[in-house]
């Protein structure tokens, strides 16, 4: 993980201390792109190891869909917050960056969650597949 995170940091990089608020803005929104893309990575990465790890009958679901709409946009209303407290707050380079490398922290972690559950759970099974 602190890997992708050095590798984040020049993509992070906040070039200037006196930022308006529209600039500020702007580096949040223009991140949010990347944040989905790895959000939405975590998510399927961990849904399709838990797919093999769960016997499925034909139309069941893993999880309900809509519970993964509401997933979304809780965490996209939780990484707004992210500029919305920086524009609050004294200007600095490196808030910006560390509060977002938190925040997918914390998203790369409740994403892999379910993924780590069942990987314990089929673990203490035996490793064999949930019915």
């Amino acid at each position: 993980m602190n890997i992708l995170m050095r590798w984040l940091d020049p993509i992070l990089r906040v070039t200037k201390l006196q930022r308006n608020f529209f600039e500020i803005i702007l580096w949040w929104e223009i991140r949010r792109i990347l944040y989905n893309f790895l959000f939405i990575t975590a998510l399927l990465v961990g849904f399709l190891v838990i797919g093999q790890l769960v016997h499925l009958e034909p139309s069941e679901d893993i999880i309900e869909p809509l519970a993964l709409f509401f997933l979304f946009f809780i965490f996209n209303g939780a990484y707004t917050l992210g500029w919305l407290i920086e524009l609050c707050i004294p200007r600095s380079q490196s808030f910006a960056p560390k509060l977002l490398k938190i925040g997918l922290y914390i998203t790369l972690f409740l994403s892999f969650l379910p993924m780590i559950i069942h990987l314990i759970m089929w673990a203490g099974r035996g490793f064999t597949k949930m019915m």
